[in-house]
């Protein structure tokens, strides 16, 4: 009976953690030629610390464009990069990538322009 009862908040659990992510795979596309160096205004939407197996640790940092375009850069440390704040920068395109169905651009050698 427990286990029947607890479906119902479960699935409304899991809808609430999905909001958004059709909207953000809708709007969000690859920018730029892999390995090629270019300037972008972004936005800072997000930082992560990540630890990693040999106990370093590292930082996710999350950017968007005016037109909703992800962008991804994993570095040693935030750098001086605050969530909310607009900045141009000169980064190199590493790849195009796709997490939970949103296409992302992983950047690299991130420097504030």
């Amino acid at each position: 009976f427990g286990l029947a009862v607890s479906i119902i908040p479960a699935y409304a659990r899991e809808q609430r953690k999905n909001v958004g992510w059709d909207e953000r795979a809708a709007r969000s596309k690859h920018v730029g030629t892999e390995g090629v160096r270019t300037t972008l205004s972004l936005t800072v939407t997000g930082t992560r610390s990540i630890q990693y197996r040999d106990g370093t640790t590292g930082t996710l940092l999350s950017f968007e464009d005016e037109t909703g375009n992800e962008f991804t850069w994993f570095t040693g440390g935030a750098k001086g990069f605050v969530v909310g704040d607009a900045v141009t920068v000169k980064a190199t395109v590493k790849r195009h990538d796709e997490y939970r169905g949103v296409k992302q651009t992983v950047l690299n050698r991130v420097q504030k322009a």
